[in-house]
């Protein structure tokens, strides 16, 4: 519990720090480009943002997994991540061709072509960043993992002040520095986790290939329909009403999100710890105890942000972002849900049970489409965020009746705090202080 603590706490705390560099570089994009431009840059980042996920088909995460549980070498998974990630990134970019110059027009109306095409330089580097990056937390190199995405939202930042406030580039400068952003980052990953792996062996192994995909396919229609439902959105309100709802839209999204950076953190290292921890027992009883404790907290955050959330968002983004506070405090309803889920996925991922985590997430997705085909044209935003908050809930309910049958544990023990929980919690704290 110590070792898990400790990790989950730093992480936060990077999360934590990392959300603060990203409530800056949005401020500062919002700001210099307006609601239309916001709209439009990200729309045209949209398509480079789905493709690495729909072409990753989980191999990330199975390495997590192989390398949790021994079975694999640090140098064959790099070898083999690396040749998959080039793989995969051709056929991302074909696929991205064809949907620019077939269905460019119907899906991105109002964003420019060459907006879509340069973005496509994103794909190559995030694609490699998801294959090789989930191997630090593999090697349980937490630290390391969490310091890779700090730097990456400093980089960002620098480049966004460079780019949108020196020089005044607009919706292609806000582009161009995700593509260097993602380039830098993608060298500086290959090269740390090349000293941690002490090599590596550029060869594909066909045993691997054939766990990584049979481990992996099964999560990625998963993290495909989570992406889908987080995104899909955003071009149904560009096309039932335009760049300008979307610029909006994405505020109220982008600082609700930035709540689940503390289930993000957490279920990271949750995931590694399950599927490293050899006892059945003890991992039913760990799970429960965090899941507790990060609801809790993510339900306190997200009631300070109802509150406040009108005078932070006017402030921090000045008044012409003033209609994106109702959906924002309607999404804080779904974070609450999507959070507890968060918690739930990474138990099941780490127990070798990636076909639950699909099922719930397919739901998911099809009952957020559903809503938001019934709700946008009816209700505008606030439809898009009614959407987005009653499928996140419902996600959690569905999620947390799977979770039950298959760990045993009973309703009272995942959300109410028992006698011994406010021990652990006790000894926990004690233990994060100094001199201790």
């Amino acid at each position: 519990m110590g070792t898990f603590t400790k990790s989950s706490f730093w992480t936060v705390m990077s999360q934590g720090l990392i959300f603060f560099i990203g409530l800056g570089t949005s401020i500062i994009v919002a700001r210099m480009l307006n609601p239309e431009g916001k709209g439009i840059y990200v729309l045209a980042v949209l398509l480079p943002a789905l493709l690495p996920y729909f072409a990753h088909f989980g191999i990330g995460l199975a390495a997590v997994f192989y390398l949790g549980n021994g079975k694999y070498s640090p140098k064959l998974v790099l070898g083999n991540n690396v040749i998959l990630a080039f793989l995969h990134s051709v056929f991302a970019i074909l696929i991205g061709l064809m949907v620019i110059y077939f269905a460019g027009k119907r899906l991105f109306p109002g964003v420019d072509k060459r907006y879509l095409l340069i973005s496509l330089l994103i794909v190559p580097s995030q694609l490699c960043l998801g294959l090789v990056l989930p191997i630090l937390l593999g090697l349980g190199k937490i630290a390391l993992y969490n310091l890779i995405q700090i730097l990456r939202a400093i980089l960002l930042f620098g480049l966004v002040l460079f780019f949108l406030v020196g020089l005044d580039s607009g919706v292609m400068g806000a582009i161009v520095t995700e593509i260097i952003a993602s380039l830098v980052v993608c060298f500086a990953t290959l090269f740390i986790v090349l000293r941690h792996t002490n090599g590596i062996l550029l060869k594909l192994d066909r045993h691997y290939l054939k766990d990584a995909y049979s481990y992996g396919i099964i999560l990625y229609f998963s993290y495909i329909f989570s992406i889908l439902s987080t995104r899909l959105n955003l071009l149904l309100i560009n096309m039932y009403l335009n760049p300008y709802m979307v610029g909006l839209f994405t505020v109220g999204v982008g600082i609700s999100e930035k709540v689940w950076l503390v289930a993000d953190a957490v279920s990271t290292v949750l995931y590694q710890k399950v599927a490293s921890e050899p006892d059945a027992e003890r991992r039913r009883m760990f799970t429960p105890l965090v899941f507790k404790a990060i609801l809790l907290i993510v339900i306190v955050i997200c009631l300070v942000l109802y509150i406040f959330g009108e005078y932070l968002i006017v402030f921090l983004y000045s008044n012409a972002f003033r209609e994106a506070v109702k959906p924002f405090r309607i999404l804080l309803v779904g974070v609450i849900g999507s959070s507890g889920w968060r918690m739930l996925q990474s138990d099941l991922m780490g127990r070798g049970k990636p076909a639950f985590v699909t099922f719930v997430a397919g739901f998911s997705f099809i009952v957020n489409i559903l809503l938001c085909l019934l709700l946008i044209p009816k209700n505008l935003l606030p439809g898009a965020a009614w959407a987005g908050a009653i499928s996140g809930i419902i996600t959690l309910l569905v999620g947390v009746f799977i979770y039950r049958k298959i760990s045993g544990n009973k309703m009272v023990e995942l959300f109410f705090p028992q006698r011994s929980d406010l021990r652990t919690y006790r000894d926990v704290i004690f233990s994060l202080m100094p001199n201790r």
